[in-house]
């Protein structure tokens, strides 16, 4: 600690896991907080962050579901409805936000198959698409990355295979999203996908 109660970093320090370009370089000055915790004086890209927090989930949910921190969780959820309702707004900026948006499918890919995924984070991912689809931008490859996931109602090939086979007719898998509707209408009575 210094004479006038800031801290100084001794070495480079990287508050990510999951990326590099993020890091708050050895000789920053910081202030220490009541709680313990430094409060560093430095700039850093805002939209750097974002992209960070949600390859943080995607690392978490490459780990296992319990390995999920709540708070990263609320953090991307807030981020995604960020991103939704900025394309909403300003379509032409999803170039811009590729990466976050690319981040985002990826974890909506790996809740797929979390036991009990978060309903308000899928529908914000779900609603990044739409406003995508909506803004004529390209949504093909965010689409079929989502229907690849079972996420959405689908046939899939075995049962196809099976309608061939029999006359009974083929049957709709209601995916993910089939099965959390159902488990909200009859708990809560909420519809956000």
């Amino acid at each position: 600690e210094n004479a006038d109660g800031t801290v100084q970093l001794l070495e480079d320090r990287y508050p990510y896991l999951s990326t590099k370009s993020i890091h708050i370089p050895a000789g920053t000055r910081g202030e220490l907080l009541e709680n313990g915790s430094v409060r560093w004086r430095m700039k850093v890209n805002g939209w750097q962050i974002l992209l960070a927090e949600c390859s943080e989930l995607n690392m978490e949910l490459s780990a296992g579901e319990e390995q999920i921190k709540p708070e990263r969780l609320t953090k991307v959820t807030r981020i995604a409805n960020l991103v939704a309702n900025i394309i909403h707004v300003c379509p032409d900026k999803a170039k811009v936000l590729g990466g976050i948006i690319h981040e985002l499918e990826m974890v909506c890919g790996r809740l797929c198959q979390v036991s009990q995924p978060p309903v308000a984070l899928l529908a914000a991912i779900l609603q990044i698409l739409a406003n995508l689809a909506k803004a004529d931008q390209p949504a093909d490859n965010a689409t079929s990355s989502i229907a690849n996931t079972g996420l959405l109602p689908h046939f899939s090939l075995a049962q196809s295979l099976m309608y061939l086979k029999t006359s009974s007719g083929p049957s709709l898998d209601p995916g993910i999203v089939g099965h959390l509707l159902a488990g909200e209408e009859t708990v809560a009575g909420e519809y956000p996908l």
